[in-house]
């Protein structure tokens, strides 16, 4: 059985409830920041792209895949993008909220709010990408769309809901003949969904990390859906002498505050992938406000990581 939380430093040291909030306030206040001025980016702009950019010139050409009931696929693709971004950015806001330190958690509040980061960043930054052609962002949008009604066609129980998926399957599919791409299961000719649990670390840390990302998978899943091993994650040991018999004693929940800093630091990075590569498509510069948290932030993992290769 839990008793009353512990709060530990990044030294593994207990501290009182007012200290830890102490440590936490910098990267939550960092973290919350960032969120706001990269809201803020889009209307400082006027939602609309920057006149040489990349972005506009692929509105320019949007017309090669017009239909009459799909006419701006261009448009449609950045909306997608921009909305799974504003998603994100909720998540990160939401995200500092919580590791604002109380008397309760956060040992394991966050990390629902992490497992969404982890999920969309890899999808926003992959329809947002700067790299790719204005076809293949098309591609990318109509794929996006297929594997949302295929997820909506789950709900079998739902009459409305199974009558939707396929009507936005239908119409993908329509889209699709009529220039020429190939729809098998939810890819586009060669354009498919990113899974976050390959491509996580790809996109946040520039480099490919497969036992992290599985890793990361795994452990935000089982702590969403309440499982065992992630839950008891911290305690399980002081507590529990037969791992079949969870009621084998009591134990204080551990608050780890260089556990929090380092899914924060990441979740901060999440943000900056996405962010980063809306600016490239859309050219818009970073902001005073954004550079001023980002620093903040990035200081914050310098020192973060000077600690932990000390200890």
């Amino acid at each position: 059985m839990p008793t009353p939380p512990e709060n530990l430093n990044p030294d593994g040291n207990l501290v009182s409830n007012e200290t830890f909030a102490e440590y936490m306030a910098p990267i939550e206040a960092a973290l919350s920041d960032y969120a706001v001025a990269v809201n803020a980016q889009a209307d400082g702009h006027g939602y609309l792209p920057a006149a040489s950019s990349q972005a506009m010139a692929e509105l320019d050409v949007q017309r090669a895949w017009a239909t009459a009931s799909w006419s701006e696929p261009v448009r449609n693709a950045h909306s997608y993008a921009s909305t799974l971004l504003y998603t994100l950015i909720e998540h990160v806001a939401a995200f500092a909220a919580i590791i604002a330190h109380t008397k309760v958690g956060p040992s394991q509040s966050h990390r629902p709010t992490l497992r969404a980061v982890f999920e969309i960043t890899p999808i926003a930054h992959w329809l947002f990408d700067p790299t790719i052609s204005a076809e293949k962002r098309v591609k990318r949008s109509i794929a996006y769309r297929l594997k949302s009604a295929n997820e909506s066609g789950r709900m079998q129980h739902l009459e409305q809901a199974v009558q939707n998926s396929k009507n936005a399957r239908n119409a993908c599919k329509t889209f699709a003949r009529h220039n020429g791409w190939a729809i098998r299961a939810n890819a586009v000719d060669d354009e498919k969904l990113p899974v976050a649990a390959e491509s996580f670390s790809t996109v946040v840390f520039g480099g490919e990390a497969e036992r992290l990302d599985r890793t990361l998978w795994s452990l935000l899943s089982a702590s969403t859906h309440g499982t065992w091993y992630a839950i008891s994650e911290g305690f399980a040991e002081r507590m529990v002498p037969d791992p079949l018999d969870p009621s084998g004693g009591f134990a204080p929940v551990i608050i780890e505050a260089g556990q929090i800093t380092m899914f924060a630091l990441m979740v901060g990075q999440s943000l900056q992938a996405v962010a980063t590569a809306r600016s490239e498509l859309m050219g818009w510069p970073a902001t005073d406000a954004m550079i001023d948290a980002l620093t903040r932030i990035e200081t914050i993992g310098e020192r973060y990581t000077a600690a932990t290769a000390n200890s």
